[in-house]
């Protein structure tokens, strides 16, 4: 891919190419770096909606905008032509901060063991992403957007991530029995009061199946025109369509009658009561890659509000059989089920 401002020629043409467009924004990202008066934030608002900050920032280090290329650490004069001049660039250089005064994040910064990477978001909408201060005494989440610089305590929304496990509603082994025989009883009812309906299927299928193995028969038997045997394969690609919509109606109530929904049931039921005990083992956990785990394969996301307190926003675990809503771990509006 060629650098921004720059493109390749035709089919096996690898040459850089000034591309018109694109090389008035590098001169104008440089010469407003090379400002007077003129931040970096400035810069970055600006072509926000065009490329990263850190695109900006390579940008201004790149020596191909003058001419050169940078390879294994050492500069070579390129056979392209520059977008802007050598004055320029060593303008732009002289202001821009040394590499090894960039910020890096310093090891111990990478010590806290962050439990809520990529679930928590800002009250503005977009991610809070880990970081640390102070020699990594101080972890906390930051808001990705540059204007809004909100920080959330790490330990703290993930001390109470933890005990949000711990207040859920509980799902017990009895209720678990009581939801599959709910679900029993109802695929029950809705397999008698269609059986009738079952039977006409169920005969027609039989019907069809004769009359298609007649005419196969037919087919393979007789000495029969191009025409009639052009006709009976259209008949039999009809009765095979019409075979294809009846057993599908046949296997949805065979369902019911073999309890499929049943058995999803029970298990995502066990699976959201298998989670409620390890919440209950884990929320004195040492091991932190434990513990995020848990708290991973738990939340969907957790967003801030604007009062500082935080929505836990659980995963969805199951489909409630019986109207299609979403049950979801801890709701309070979920449907219960009764003996």
């Amino acid at each position: 891919k060629p650098p921004f401002g720059y493109k390749r020629g035709e089919k096996k043409d690898n040459k850089l190419y000034v591309d018109p467009a694109r090389a008035v924004i590098v001169k104008d990202i440089f010469e407003m770096y090379a400002g007077a008066k003129c931040r970096t934030m400035e810069i970055f608002a600006k072509y926000k909606h065009v490329m990263s900050d850190n695109r900006v920032l390579a940008i201004l280090r790149d020596p191909v905008y003058i001419g050169k290329l940078r390879y294994s650490g050492q500069i070579f004069e390129g056979q392209h032509e520059a977008i802007i001049s050598e004055e320029l660039f060593r303008k732009v250089q002289e202001k821009l901060p040394q590499k090894q005064k960039e910020y890096h994040a310093r090891p111990k910064a990478q010590t806290y063991p962050f439990q809520l990477a990529g679930l928590l978001k800002c009250r503005c909408g977009r991610r809070l992403s880990p970081a640390t201060a102070k020699s990594g005494a101080y972890a906390y989440y930051q808001c990705t957007d540059l204007y809004c610089k909100t920080r959330v305590s790490a330990p703290k929304v993930e001390k109470a991530a933890l005990e949000h496990l711990l207040k859920l509603d509980r799902i017990t082994d009895e209720m678990i029995e009581a939801a599959c025989e709910e679900v029993r009883r109802r695929n029950q009812e809705e397999f008698l009061l269609h059986k009738p309906e079952l039977d006409v299927y169920s005969k027609a299928k039989s019907n069809l199946e004769a009359e298609k193995q007649k005419m196969i028969d037919i087919i393979l038997t007789q000495k029969l025109s191009e025409s009639f045997v052009v006709e009976l394969n259209a008949r039999v690609e009809k009765i095979d369509r019409e075979l294809s919509t009846i057993q599908a109606k046949l296997d949805a109530w065979k369902s019911m009658e073999i309890g499929q929904e049943e058995t999803f049931l029970r298990a995502g039921l066990e699976f959201w009561h298998n989670c409620q005990r390890a919440a209950n083992v884990l929320i004195n956990e040492a091991d932190p890659e434990r513990r995020r785990g848990l708290l991973q394969m738990y939340f969907d996301e957790i967003v801030l509000q604007e009062d500082g307190s935080f929505e836990f926003r659980v995963k969805e675990v199951i489909k409630s059989s019986t109207n299609g809503e979403g049950w979801c771990p801890g709701r309070g509006s979920n449907p219960r089920p009764t003996a």
